[in-house]
């Protein structure tokens, strides 16, 4: 038997999760457009897409949905956050559930591959106005 709060406790654990992914991807965005070398850009895309996918089927898996339903049926504790919490939670469950995860990851890829190229031309371009 599952306590009133294991719901919104997995939520909790599961948003943890799924905020060190992000920021996994935040600090390789960053390395990448700071240190890394444009030799690495291919594997940076695959780590990132990785990362975005891995994210995103974490978020929409199935038990998340349920555990949202559950917290949605009265099973959250009391309080106003948790009430904002599962609302938040709801909003984004069912806007991600939307996407497959497929198309998450080759964005994420295209969106790193384009930074760069992105990059690599202006970096062209200040050169030729001198």
């Amino acid at each position: 038997m599952t306590t009133p709060c294991e719901p919104y406790e997995r939520l909790l654990a599961r948003s943890k999760e799924i905020a060190i992914l992000e920021s996994t991807s935040g600090l390789l965005s960053w390395d990448q457009e700071t240190y890394m070398p444009p030799q690495a850009i291919e594997f940076r895309a695959e780590q990132l897409a990785h990362l975005g996918g891995l994210s995103h089927r974490l978020f929409t898996a199935a038990e998340v949905g349920d555990w949202i339903k559950r917290c949605e049926d009265g099973l959250p504790p009391e309080g106003a956050k948790a009430a904002v919490n599962v609302r938040e939670w709801r909003r984004l469950y069912d806007r991600q559930t939307r996407l497959p995860s497929a198309l998450v990851e080759e964005f994420q890829r295209v969106t790193a591959l384009a930074r760069e190229a992105w990059s690599e031309a202006r970096r062209r371009s200040e050169f030729s106005l001198f």
